[in-house]
């Protein structure tokens, strides 16, 4: 127990005593009492604030120091020192000592650093006897935080939206408060998460256009030049003028993006076609063959950063795949990843991802027969190489509808399936990286009605929904699939009529989904945390035909698009049609048309960074079907 001496800047903790004993009862004279072990009495460096207890020593990131430590024992004991800091710590302050050491005192260097950073160190000081004085020191290198980047990259003026904005010497133990800024006006609600991470609110109103994005503190100030972030106003101006995408014939548009980076793959000419945007799609890279003679279709994509996976089916037999480590400019060598076994139909890949991590898993068999299982691969290294197949279950009958997910300790895969156990929604969990998966378990009520399935996870949140005789239902598990309410919630009843076209989005507290309703209407549905009520929006103004519902989110924006009226026939009236929440979806912007279209539009493509929004679709302008895209206006 410490008990500290208060008096000239000195700690002193007694830990252990020593006493006398007893007559031995043979009469001999008592052994002397030497009396109680006085603990050592430890005074910090005079450099040092604070105290008794708790030090602290601010030093610029520049300078040098040599402090020393004293100590002295009441009963002339040696005394040993240690000091504990952290490898990193110690690294990043420059700190510099030997431990232990034996002596009546103790010194710690400090060297200059490159960067502000702050850590803390324990001292101990005692004697044979385990009598011991003991100090905490934080050590600050002070200088100005740095900032090197903001996600998203875009908001709205009149709409705040968070930001997390990375960089080095926000928080330095506590010692500082860090301001944000974006252009001129003070950021909002800015909370330093540790030294290298904080959030804060977009001003509102902010400064339309090009925003430098700064950091401030007692020390000094950084910032990102103009062209880091910019604000959109609000509703969403697309530009008047639609862009062609392709080379006037491309179908089955599928897209991907991580922040401004966009990557866009798509069928012409028979060929599987890739292309890349670095500035949000104001400009596409030369397209690039990715097939090579083969009938693709059923396209997916995955990315992250640089880790690019393209995967299709090939001839309707077999599951493709090509991988890009360098951001799309090149791809390695098409990777088959089903059996390959010539005449059995293959359908449905699905990607996902976790890192470097990716699952792959699609449907392989006849439906005829009842032979169609679903099987899955993965891949640890982006798709450099990836395991042998495997089937998930074999439950005796076909298996339909499925959808996948993974985070870095485990994917899982849920389906339909009809076994004499009872038919319904089964799910599979693997934990090893796909070697095996775990015996399908039934999720949903005993029902032949499951028409749709959609998953949506983040942070180990997982939401499962299907449609089951029209109505939306909803199943989720917090802990990554392990385990799941033992009850599915009824997320949307059928009183617009039968749901189908499901579309999710998900974040750690909220599931959002996007659908159609008797076919149409198009309406949204949100649910907060378990046992909330689900809140409706019917996002469509007029009863029409409509496909194809699109929905994505960055932070509290919401952007919806989707097909509304006849693709084909005398009216040909069909159009993209665009619809945005900045409050998490409680209320939208009625729907609006964008673009220089005057032919039908169909199968919109969404993607979105803050406020940015970018759109594709298939557009007949042309006489037959072709790729076209628009864009926020810069």
């Amino acid at each position: 127990m410490r008990a500290p001496m208060l008096a000239s800047g000195s700690l002193l903790v007694l830990v252990a005593c020593g006493g006398g004993g007893g007559g031995d009862g043979g009469g001999s004279d008592p052994t002397p009492d030497p009396g109680p072990n006085s603990p050592p009495a430890l005074t910090a460096a005079s450099e040092l604030s604070g105290g008794p207890v708790q030090f602290s020593f601010v030093l610029p990131v520049a300078g040098t120091q040599s402090l020393t430590f004293t100590a002295t024992d009441p009963d002339g004991d040696m005394l040993l020192w240690q000091a504990a800091a952290s490898g990193a710590g110690q690294a990043a302050v420059g700190l510099n000592f030997n431990s232990p050491v034996s002596g009546s005192t103790f010194t710690i260097n400090l060297s200059a650093v490159l960067a502000p950073a702050a850590t803390s160190l324990s001292l101990l000081v005692e004697d044979p006897s385990g009598a011991a004085a003991a100090i905490d020191v934080q050590f600050v290198r002070s200088g100005a935080p740095t900032i090197t980047g903001v996600t998203p990259s875009s908001a709205f003026v009149s709409a705040p939206q968070e930001a997390t904005i990375s960089g080095a010497g926000f928080l330095l133990g506590g010692a500082v408060n860090t301001a944000a800024s974006f252009g001129a006006a003070a950021a909002g609600n800015v909370v330093a998460l540790d030294d290298n991470t904080l959030t804060c609110m977009t001003p509102a109103p902010g400064l339309l256009g090009a925003n430098s994005v700064g950091v401030q503190n007692a020390y000094g100030s950084d910032a990102l030049p103009g062209t880091a972030f910019a604000m959109y106003q609000y509703p969403v101006e697309l530009s008047a003028n639609d862009s062609a995408l392709d080379g006037g014939a491309g179908s089955e548009l599928v897209v991907a993006s991580d922040g401004p980076t966009l990557h866009a793959i798509w069928v012409e000419g028979g060929a599987l076609v890739h292309q890349r945007s670095l500035n949000a799609g104001a400009t596409w890279s030369s397209p690039q063959t990715m097939s090579s003679g083969e009938t693709p279709s059923e396209l997916q994509l995955s990315l992250l950063g640089d880790q690019v996976v393209a995967a299709w089916v090939a001839d309707g037999e077999d599951v493709l795949a090509r991988a890009s480590s360098d951001g799309g400019l090149s791809f390695d060598a098409a990777i088959t990843l089903d059996s390959g076994v010539a005449g059995v139909a293959t359908s449905r890949p699905r990607l996902a991802r976790a890192g470097s991590w990716v699952y792959c898993a699609w449907s392989q068999g006849s439906l005829g027969l009842g032979e169609q299982r679903v099987h899955a691969t993965a891949t640890s290294d982006n798709g450099g190489s990836w395991q042998q197949p495997v089937v998930i279950a074999d439950q005796g009958v076909n298996q339909e509808g499925h959808v996948l997910g993974c985070d870095e300790t485990a994917a899982w895969v849920a389906l339909i399936s009809a076994p004499v156990s009872g038919a319904g929604v089964y799910t599979s969990r693997s934990s090893n990286g796909g070697l095996t998966w775990a015996e399908p378990a039934l999720r949903s009520a005993v029902s032949i009605g499951i028409g749709e399935l959609a998953v949506c996870d983040e942070a180990g949140r997982v939401s499962l929904v299907w449609t089951r005789d029209g109505q939306l239902e909803y199943l989720i598990s917090t802990n990554s699939a392990l385990g799941w309410q033992t009850q599915p919630t009824v997320f949307r009843p059928a009183d617009l009529g039968p749901i189908t076209d499901l579309t999710l989005r998900c974040d750690a507290e909220r599931l959002f989904a996007v659908y159609l309703a008797g076919g149409v209407n198009v309406a949204f549905s949100r649910v907060g945390a378990a046992g909330a009520l689900p809140e409706h929006v019917t996002l469509s103004v007029v009863q029409e035909g409509a496909s194809a519902p699109e929905l994505r989110q960055s932070g509290g924006y919401l952007f919806a698009a989707w097909r509304g009226g006849d693709v084909s026939g005398v009216a040909a009236s069909a159009r993209v049609k665009f619809a945005t929440s900045v409050d998490f979806g409680v209320s939208f912007t009625a729907p609006t048309l964008f673009g220089d279209g005057t032919a039908p539009q169909d199968e919109p493509r969404l993607l979105v960074d803050g406020a940015r929004v970018w759109v594709g679709w298939l557009d007949y302008r042309l006489g037959s079907a072709a790729l076209f895209s628009n864009r926020t206006q810069s």
